[in-house]
């Protein structure tokens, strides 16, 4: 329905400009022949004038030398002047329909015609009272003033005047034409030009609309086929999203199922440990509770995060930080911990063997770099380059024992850290001097722009 508005709307518009353009078309000739005849009228005016001025002055002269009252011999030689232009205007046809030439002299207060030529009507007119508002165009010959103007004539008729004052006897002549005359020829075509226009508009709108509506039919249809088709999209997405949703619920709820399984396996080991009387048999349960609390702790992460595939790695660590904290019983005080990590959120798959790694070597630090209470400091950095990700970590604690190497090491948490190192599918270098440092260097999954800031954190104390 709209693409048929908007073609009646063309359809009207395409109208409405043929006609404005042929509207100015006709006014412009109009102007031009309008110009035409009053240029035509003035060159009548003037040469009459001059022609009739030339005969009076004849006339004049004669009458003078014969008569000796000079009042006598202007109004005779007015007579013979008049009866000369009578005479020549006889067979004069005039021109156009409403053509005329008059002359009139100014007696008194009154205007007294004493010329009307009109298709050879040769008959003056009643005089016409000068202050009247007819007989404009005589008027301003009369009072001296040459030109044209369209104005009322004696008749009252709206005329294009010419106006041309005669130096003899103060005479004033005029030749004018009705404007209704001027105007005809361009009423007639221009209604001629609209009723032409006006077929020519209808037969183009037929024909346009038996052109264009089936391709508007067409366009209908294909407007109506694809609302339809959006609006089974947009079901289909609906769905989807649904779907989504109980997904997401569902994994989420499988995280947090997860994490209560470790917690149990975790409560059940720290249950065993207090009944073990041996101190080495219950650390080793602790270190292995401390290593489920680091796996739950990623699937509570998720399990209370928008996001079910990515964790903050700077959480995390301090979580694991304060567990181990309060695991091995040391202050903060005494070991400083400060976390130097950009703003990362790692992969499930990445996110738990790295925090495998922190665990097992802060787990390390804590039992074994700060015996008999000595105080110290732990540093965990993570940067990321044009490769990936480094990840460091360092204590200036006791150091390594003399002749270890943890490539040759078999012990448990040795072997913990190359096995996580191998699922990041990365590298470790490590050195021990003035304390331990380790370097793992793996691939980048996601990073944000924004990095964190260094500061000290403050796990909380062991009781």
């Amino acid at each position: 329905m709209r693409e048929r508005s908007r073609i009646l709307v063309l359809i009207l518009l395409m109208s409405g400009i043929t006609l404005a353009s042929l509207s100015l078309a006709l006014l412009m000739l109009y102007d031009a022949a309008f110009e035409g005849q009053r240029e035509r009228l003035r060159e009548i005016v003037v040469s009459r004038a001059l022609l009739i001025e030339a005969v009076a002055a004849h006339d004049l002269e004669g009458h003078r030398t014969s008569d000796a009252n000079q009042d006598d011999a202007e109004r005779r030689a007015l007579e013979a002047t008049l009866k000369q232009i009578r005479a020549a205007h006889e067979r004069f046809e005039g021109f156009g329909a409403s053509g005329e030439f008059t002359m009139a002299q100014r007696d008194g207060d009154e205007i007294a015609f004493v010329l009307r030529q009109r298709h050879r009507e040769l008959e003056p007119r009643a005089p016409i009272a000068f202050a009247s508002e007819l007989a404009e165009p005589m008027r301003r010959a009369l009072e001296g003033k040459a030109g044209t103007v369209v104005a009322l004539d004696y008749r009252g008729e709206r005329v294009l005047a010419a106006h041309q004052p005669v130096g003899v006897h103060g005479l004033g002549l005029v030749a004018k034409i009705d404007l209704a005359e001027v105007r005809r020829p361009f009423v007639h075509a221009g209604l001629a030009v609209l009723g032409v226009a006006t077929v020519l508009v209808a037969l183009g709108t037929v024909l346009f609309l038996r052109i264009g509506n089936p391709i508007v039919a067409r366009l209908e249809r294909q407007a109506r086929q694809l609302e339809k088709d959006n609006a089974e999209r947009r079901q289909a997405e609906q769905r989807v999203r649904a779907s989504l949703a109980e997904k997401e619920l569902l994994l989420r709820e499988v995280h947090h199922r997860v994490k209560n399984n470790l917690q149990v396996i975790s409560s059940l080991l720290n249950m065993q440990s207090r009944k073990l009387t041996g101190t080495s048999e219950a650390d080793l349960l602790q270190e292995s509770r401390a290593r489920i609390q680091t796996m739950a702790q990623v699937h509570e992460s998720l399990y209370r995060s928008a996001d079910l595939r990515h964790v903050s790695l700077e959480s995390h660590v301090r979580a694991i930080a304060t567990g181990l904290y309060r695991l091995h019983r040391t202050s903060s005080d005494q070991v400083r911990l400060t976390i130097d990590i950009a703003d990362v959120e790692l992969e499930i798959d990445q996110a738990i063997p790295c925090g495998m790694i922190i665990n097992e070597l802060l787990s390390n630090s804590l039992a074994h770099g700060f015996p008999d209470g000595r105080q110290g400091r732990v540093t965990i950095a993570l940067a990321e380059d044009d490769v990936g990700y480094l990840l460091c970590y360092e204590d200036d604690g006791v150091g390594l024992p003399d002749g270890f190497s943890p490539e040759r090491s078999d012990t448990l948490s040795t072997k913990l850290i190359q096995t996580f190192v191998n699922q990041l599918r990365g590298e470790l270098q490590w050195q021990s001097q003035d304390g331990v440092r380790y370097v793992v260097r793996f691939a980048s999954v996601r990073t944000t722009t924004d990095r964190g800031t260094t500061r000290e954190e403050r796990p909380s104390d062991g009781a």
